[in-house]
C-alpha cells in the first residue's frame, strides 16, 4: 500500500452557470431599458435573485489537500489496484468536490464515492493524477486542481511456455538437461573396466559376467542450462496484436519464467539507448530482478553505441543460449548479433515485426517497387545472419512463443563455446 500527501493552490472562476445566469440578465435589462419592455425585468429578477443569493463568502479556501491511497504499487497487466482520494480545504470552505482519475493505457472502473478500480493494460511506469474540481458559492464558483495520485509499477503478464533452447556444452551446475559429462544422472552412457573409487552400486554385473572382470555402467550427468533473453529497443513499431517492443518484452519475461520454472539460469540484456544487462541466475527472485529490468526498456533520449566488451562475462556467459527478441530493422542490432557470435554464444533470433511499411497509393507503381526493395533487404538479412549460424524465426500473428520456439528446442542449439 502507498499513500501520498499533495497541497495544491485555488484559483477561483465563475462557473459555466454564473457566467450563462449573468449574460441572461445583462441582456433582460438592456432590452427593458432599451426597447421600452418592462415585462423583461420580470424575468431577469429571478437570476440577478440566483447571482445575488450565491455571493461569495467571506473567507473561502485557498488551498486544498489531497490525500490518496494505492492498494498497491506493483502488479501486472489486467490486475485490479485501488485508487482511493479523499480532498479537503486546508483552510476556508468549499461546499462540493468532483473527482476524476487520469492515467495512460490505464482502465477506471467501478467508482465507488471517492474510489476506483484501476486495470493497467500496458507494462511499464504509469503516474496516476487525480483531478479535482471544488465548487462554492451555490456553485457559482469553480476552481480545479491536479495532484499526483501515486505510481503503478505494471509488470508484463507471462505465459506459459513448455520448453526453451539450450546449448549442447552445459555449465557444470546439476540440473534437468541431459549434458556431455558424465556423472550421475539416469541416461545411459557406456560400459568400461571398473576403476579405483567407483561405488558398487555401479557395477554392471551382466557385463561383469561376461567379460571375467569388473565392468562399471557409466551414465551421463543432468546439468542446468544458461539463458539469455535479449531485448532490442531500438525501434518500436505499432502493429496488429501489440507494437514490437510489446511482443518482445512480454516474449522475454515467457522465456524467462519457463526456463526458471525448470531450474536453469537465466539473465537478461535489453539494447537501446544504453545497454542494460542483468546477470543469469536462479529462483523465483531473478524473475522479478528481470521484469524490473525489462521496465525501463523504452526508447531513450540518448544513443549509445552498443558495445557488448563493456558487459562481463558473467551477465553474457558464452554457454548461455541467447534468445534475441528483434523487428531487425536497426543495423546496429545486425552488429550486436555478430559480435555476439564472436564470443561464441549460440543465438537464435524471434523476428517481432508483423507488419510492412504503409503504403498510401499501392496501386502506384513505385510504391509497389518500394515495398518489394523492403522485402528483397529484410531477407538479404535474414541470409547474411543464417551465413553466421543464427537462425531467424518470424513471430507470426495469432501465434503462440510455443510454436516457434518448439522446432529449436528439440535439439541443442549449435555455436563454437569457450
Amino acid at each position: 500500500m502507498s499513500t501520498m500527501t499533495t497541497t495544491g493552490t485555488l484559483r477561483w472562476r465563475p462557473t459555466t452557470l454564473a457566467l450563462s445566469l449573468a449574460t441572461c440578465s445583462a441582456v433582460a435589462v438592456t432590452v427593458a431599458v432599451v426597447a421600452g419592455r418592462v415585462e423583461l425585468l420580470a424575468f431577469a429578477a429571478p437570476l440577478l435573485g440566483a447571482l445575488a443569493g450565491g455571493r461569495r463568502p467571506a473567507r473561502h479556501a485557498r488551498s486544498l489537500l489531497v490525500h490518496s491511497t494505492l492498494s498497491d504499487t506493483r502488479c501486472f497487466e489486467g490486475d485490479d489496484v485501488r485508487v482511493s482520494v479523499e480532498v479537503g480545504p486546508e483552510d476556508g470552505t468549499v461546499e462540493e468536490f468532483s473527482l476524476a482519475l487520469r492515467g495512460s493505457s490505464l482502465e477506471t472502473s467501478t467508482q465507488d464515492g471517492h474510489g476506483w478500480i484501476v486495470r493497467p493494460r500496458r507494462w511499464g511506469h504509469w503516474s496516476l493524477r487525480a483531478h479535482v474540481t471544488a465548487r462554492t458559492n451555490a456553485g457559482l464558483l469553480e476552481a480545479d486542481m491536479s495532484a499526483d495520485a501515486g505510481e503503478l509499477r505494471v509488470y508484463p503478464r507471462p505465459r506459459t511456455l513448455a520448453a526453451a533452447p539450450r546449448t549442447a556444452d552445459l555449465p557444470d551446475r546439476a540440473g534437468v538437461h541431459t549434458g556431455r559429462r558424465r556423472g550421475g544422472g539416469i541416461e545411459f552412457a557406456a560400459v568400461r573396466p571398473y576403476q579405483a573409487g567407483d561405488t558398487l552400486r555401479r557395477i554392471n554385473w551382466p557385463a561383469t559376467a561376461r567379460r571375467g572382470r569388473l565392468q562399471v555402467t557409466d551414465r551421463v550427468a543432468e546439468q542446468a542450462a544458461e539463458v539469455i533473453a535479449v531485448i532490442d529497443t531500438f525501434s518500436d513499431v505499432p502493429q496488429a496484436g501489440g507494437s514490437s517492443l510489446d511482443l518482445a518484452v512480454h516474449g522475454a519475461t515467457d522465456l524467462v519464467r519457463a526456463a526458471l520454472r525448470r531450474g536453469d539460469r537465466t539473465g537478461v540484456v535489453a539494447l537501446g539507448g544504453i545497454v542494460r544487462r542483468l546477470g543469469p541466475d536462479i529462483g523465483e527472485r531473478q524473475f522479478y530482478r528481470v521484469v524490473e529490468t525489462v521496465l525501463e526498456c523504452r526508447l531513450d533520449d540518448v544513443v549509445v553505441e552498443p558495445d557488448l566488451t563493456r558487459i562481463p562475462r558473467s551477465a553474457l556467459p558464452p554457454r548461455a543460449a541467447v534468445v534475441v527478441f528483434s523487428p531487425l530493422l536497426a543495423e546496429r542490432t545486425v552488429g550486436v548479433l555478430r559480435d555476439l557470435r564472436e564470443r561464441g554464444c549460440p543465438v537464435v533470433v524471434v523476428d517481432v515485426l508483423r507488419t510492412e511499411p504503409p503504403v498510401e497509393h499501392r496501386s502506384r507503381q513505385i510504391d509497389r517497387v518500394a515495398v518489394r526493395m523492403w522485402r528483397i533487404e529484410r531477407r538479404g538479412v535474414v541470409l547474411a545472419l543464417a551465413r553466421l549460424g543464427i537462425p531467424v524465426v518470424p513471430w507470426k500473428a495469432g501465434e503462440w512463443l510455443d510454436e516457434v520456439l518448439g522446432p529449436l528446442t528439440r535439439r541443442p542449439l549449435p555455436g563454437r563455446t569457450a
